[in-house]
């Protein structure tokens, strides 16, 4: 009787094991195929990695950060020339790409180490561009220079910085894919703030075709002090400077820019 016992239990534990190791390998096979699915996103019917596209998103949001901005030591750097290879970026320039979003805005000394600035440069351009130490040109409210000593990079943000400001936006209107290359097609336009009499926030922006406002394309208004892109696109877009932002494929998750180009 005790030997019955003994083998049942023994069956028990090994249909056990077996249920167990199955449901393992259904659960790791299921979320596995779920997770390397997740991995992949499309542009014109092809497939491109998700973490490469997020990579293309943030790099395209520090363009904008670092250049839009009048405030900028760079202002519209990107958009005066008619293309703006990488290789051939302005090295200062390319250094407060880096710098600008890192910057903390607070009325004193801050440093990033230059480990940190190098990295997010090598994210940014990859292989397309060397780094180098370079002089960081200043403006009146964003002051960085190298700081050898502490191998780190000083700068000055000031808090009091205007949201409503002057700026540039750009409006990504197309994306395609071609070959090992994403070309990202953007819309540029120069707007200026009015404020809403009483408030803190704007009511309608007046826009351009540049910063020098030789051409004016109207004015809009906006709600709760913000643009409606779709709505600037579609009543506008043609009348907008189109610009194609080109990042290469450097591995299957990793897309540097590569270049800048005004199309008309």
């Amino acid at each position: 009787m005790d030997d019955q016992r003994k083998v049942i239990a023994i069956i028990s534990i090994l249909v056990f094991i077996i249920l167990g190791l199955g449901g393992y390998i259904v659960y790791d096979k299921f979320f596995t195929k779920k997770e390397e699915e997740t991995k992949l996103t499309q542009i014109n019917n092809n497939s491109i990695n998700l973490n490469a596209f997020y990579q293309i998103e943030d790099t395209l949001n520090k363009l904008d950060l670092a250049f839009n901005d009048p405030d900028s030591p760079y202002f519209a750097y990107p958009y005066l020339p008619k293309k703006v290879e990488a290789s051939k970026f302005d090295m200062g320039a390319a250094l407060y790409l880096c710098m600008r979003s890192r910057m903390q805005q607070i009325n004193q000394l801050q440093y990033t180490p230059e480990e940190i600035v190098k990295a997010d440069f090598q994210r940014i351009f990859g292989n397309n561009l060397e780094y180098s130490i370079a002089e960081i040109k200043k403006s009146d409210n964003f002051k960085t220079e190298y700081s050898a000593g502490m191998q780190s990079y000083a700068y000055f943000a000031p808090i009091d910085v205007n949201m409503y400001s002057p700026e540039y936006i750009a409006i990504n209107s197309k994306t395609k894919l071609e070959d090992d290359k994403v070309v990202i097609t953007r819309k540029i336009v120069y707007v200026e703030y009015e404020m809403a009499p009483g408030t803190a926030l704007a009511s309608t922006i007046n826009l351009y075709t540049d910063n020098t406002k030789k051409k004016s394309l109207g004015k809009m208004y906006l709600k709760n002090g913000t643009i409606n892109k779709k709505e600037l696109l579609a009543k506008h877009g043609s009348k907008l400077q189109t610009f194609n932002y080109t990042f290469k494929e450097k591995t299957e998750e990793d897309y540097s820019l590569f270049l800048i180009k005004k199309e008309n």
